[in-house]
């Protein structure tokens, strides 16, 4: 489950296709199989066992707190586990590296999101000096590297990384990931014009998408649809009517792409922010529009978490949406905001083709109200922001 996304290497194989089946829910269930994982744990550390399997039985437990919404424990359960590790990082790169993106990705539902950012450091570190420089576990890192800095707001880094990332693939004749950085730094310049995009993003984002669209090569012949498809949503933003109809209308028959999100409204939450920041587009890093004068946050961020399941429907359109479990500090109404914001989701049709399911692909993705951690200036007391965030997880099976 979690696992896939905590600890599993870099493969940057094609995504796994959403099932219909859902998650265990019983919290019962789930802290046996977290007093289990300890168990093994705590052997595996009492006899000192290779940091390979000492990482393995890591993030079996994380995985398990993680699910409780005990993330400050899975936090010290990680940060312990590097301090085991982290110096046979030359010899097992990819699962210290692991050690240190798992970190990073529970440190963004704590609200520490400079941690964030330097886990994601770390963890591209780790594996640029014990791979060699074209192995697609380093290619793929500086990619995700990309990803947390274009999250925090850092575009112009991620734009950098993309970039480079795209240079340093085509010079490794590594199709599969040049291709998802090329869609990646699309994605960049798509967004960083606060007022939409240009003729000329436009036009960037055409040349950078053009090497995959009508390709003779197997691997970037893969990403031809989703390349014209974000060509034509960019052209509708810009006045174009029936560019994506048209996009799909083109699909052979009995080809069933997995749904892609095509739209989706934001998920509003109030903000105690000054006028004009929290709403800025062009700025969206949460650190960036704090006043030093101001900084205690207004609403309990503490253990406020939920997971809400809903289902695709092969039209594309979102149904049946439920919160299936929420934190017991679970208070507000903005359980409420993220489940209009999920029903505002429209993804890419995805008609059955013969002998598939027709009903659609069920979801369950975790979501928990956070805020950044704050240290005032002049001072050494952190404190929760102003701007409440929202951090968030796919926790499909499959």
């Amino acid at each position: 489950m979690l696992a896939a996304l905590f600890f599993l290497a870099l493969s940057y194989q094609e995504a796994a296709e959403d099932t219909n089946r859902r998650i265990e829910t019983d919290i019962v269930v789930i802290g046996k199989r977290l007093n289990d994982a300890g168990d093994e744990l705590e052997d595996c550390i009492k006899r000192k066992c290779p940091t390979d399997q000492d990482v393995a039985a890591t993030i079996k437990v994380v995985e398990m707190q993680f699910l409780a919404g005990e993330y400050r424990g899975a936090r010290e359960t990680l940060r312990r586990s590097i301090g085991r590790n982290a110096k046979q990082a030359k010899a097992y790169p990819l699962p210290v590296a692991a050690l240190w993106r798992s970190k990073a990705r529970v440190d963004t539902h704590l609200g520490e999101y400079e941690d964030f950012r330097s886990g994601a450091i770390q963890s591209y570190r780790v594996l640029k000096n014990g791979l060699p420089a074209d192995d697609p576990n380093v290619l793929g890192g500086l990619i995700e590297l990309g990803d947390a800095q274009f999250q925090l707001g850092y575009w112009i880094y991620a734009e950098e990384h993309y970039t480079d990332a795209i240079a340093r693939a085509a010079q490794a004749n590594n199709h599969q990931i040049e291709a998802i950085a090329r869609y990646r730094l699309a994605g960049v310049i798509a967004r960083r014009n606060p007022n939409g995009p240009s003729s000329g993003d436009e036009k960037e984002v055409a040349k950078i998408l053009a090497p995959l669209i009508g390709s003779s090569d197997p691997v970037f012949a893969r990403y031809d649809f989703i390349a014209r498809l974000y060509k034509a949503r960019l052209a509708e933003k810009r006045g174009a009517k029936g560019a994506v109809d048209g996009v799909f209308a083109s699909l052979p028959k009995g080809l069933t792409p997995p749904p892609i999100l095509l739209s989706s409204t934001p998920i509003k939450l109030v903000s105690f922010a000054a006028s004009g920041c929290a709403d800025n587009v062009a700025n969206p890093n949460p650190l960036a529009c704090d006043n030093p004068r101001d900084m205690v946050s207004l609403i309990d961020v503490e253990n406020q978490w939920i997971d809400v399941g809903f289902l695709i429907d092969p039209a594309g359109s979102v149904r049946d949406i439920e919160i299936v479990r929420k934190s017991t500090k679970f208070a507000g109404d903005w359980g409420e905001r993220v489940t209009k914001s999920i029903a505002s989701r429209r993804y890419s049709p995805s008609p059955s083709a013969p002998g598939t399911d027709t009903q659609g692909r069920y979801r369950i993705e975790r979501f928990t109200l956070t805020a950044p951690f704050i240290t005032i200036s002049g001072g050494r007391q952190r404190v929760r922001s102003i701007n409440a965030t929202i951090a968030t997880m796919d926790l499909t099976p499959g």
